[in-house]
């Protein structure tokens, strides 16, 4: 869009022409919103203008449109990042998939530059946050919440739209200005007539600190049909070699009794995680005891990768 004469003399209007541009820079815009705020001594905007271009501190009040919502995953070694579910309790749940965003508009445009092709973005918890994660769950893994892309380009177009709509109300009191300077007249308007309220939440510093014991939260996933089927063939192995692996009578009726549990568990249309995995820790220690014996230590290792 081509700027005429008059256009070029107002940092109002070259204002209102960068932010009605969908790819320009929001840093920029930023900038010289800047220049603006701070010659009509606009105290309050030059604040919100300050910490957006530098972040927010986790101490500050943030605004609501920096509220994003995404959904929390655990890392597994075998199955990469898997959900992260809360067993019947709806608010941790709504907490831990909530995260204020408080980086500078300039790292929020640079992550959008860099996104994956499945415009998928990673906001791992803070050190602190996923310490007490690990705790509730039982073990120590790292976790994160998986945004979406349109969440911080969201977040991009409340910046833009902001500075666009005060430089229309600037517009209408008069308040124009010649290149970068403004009148006394316009000074004194501005400070009387622009207020300019960003809407805000209550910051939520250690809002981690709801979580309750390892009941109230879990990770899970179901498994896959490549994964039952794979399972199903272990137990399978393991009743075929019952007499060739070296245990006592009491361990081989214990290890028939638990290899039987699990196959009749894998055929429910949604087997149970935490009981299959109850189960093959007890089959990995039986096969275990079996010192020195090959298939026992080949199926244990089979075993292992699902615990």
């Amino acid at each position: 869009m081509k700027m005429d004469k008059k256009n070029m003399n107002s940092i109002i209007q070259q204002l209102q022409i960068e932010a009605a541009e969908k790819n320009s820079s929001v840093v920029e815009l930023l900038r010289k919103a800047k220049i603006a705020a701070s010659k009509l001594e606009l105290s309050d905007f030059l604040d919100w203008i300050e910490k957006e271009l530098n972040g927010y501190k986790t101490t500050d009040t943030i605004p609501e449109y920096r509220e994003i919502h995404g959904d929390p995953r655990g890392w597994n070694p075998y199955h990469g990042w898997i959900p992260l579910l809360f067993a019947e309790d709806s608010k941790t749940q709504d907490l831990i998939s909530k995260r204020k965003v408080i980086q500078s508009v300039g790292t929020l445009e640079g992550l959008i530059l860099n996104k994956d092709s499945s415009g998928s973005l990673e906001m791992p918890f803070s050190p602190e946050a996923n310490q007490q994660i690990s705790k509730a769950v039982g073990f120590t893994t790292k976790f994160t919440l998986m945004i979406s892309s349109s969440s911080i380009i969201s977040i991009l177009d409340t910046v833009r739209n902001i500075i666009l709509d005060w430089s229309i109300r600037l517009e209408k009191e008069g308040i124009l200005g010649d290149g970068i300077s403004f009148s006394k007249a316009e000074r004194e308007r501005a400070q009387e007539k622009i207020v300019y309220n960003i809407e805000k939440i209550e910051n939520f510093t250690g809002n981690m600190g709801v979580m309750k014991d390892k009941a109230s939260i879990k990770i899970e996933q179901n498994y896959s049909e490549s994964e039952i089927k794979e399972l199903k063939n272990i137990m399978i192995q393991i009743k075929d070699n019952l007499n060739t692996i070296n245990l006592d009578e009491s361990q081989q009726k214990q290890l028939e009794a638990e290899t039987q549990a699990v196959q009749s568990e894998l055929d429910n249309n949604n087997p149970k995680k935490k009981f299959i995995r109850d189960k093959l820790g007890s089959i990995k220690r039986i096969l275990e005891g079996a010192t020195g014996n090959i298939i026992a230590q080949g199926i244990s290792l089979l075993i292992g990768k699902y615990l």
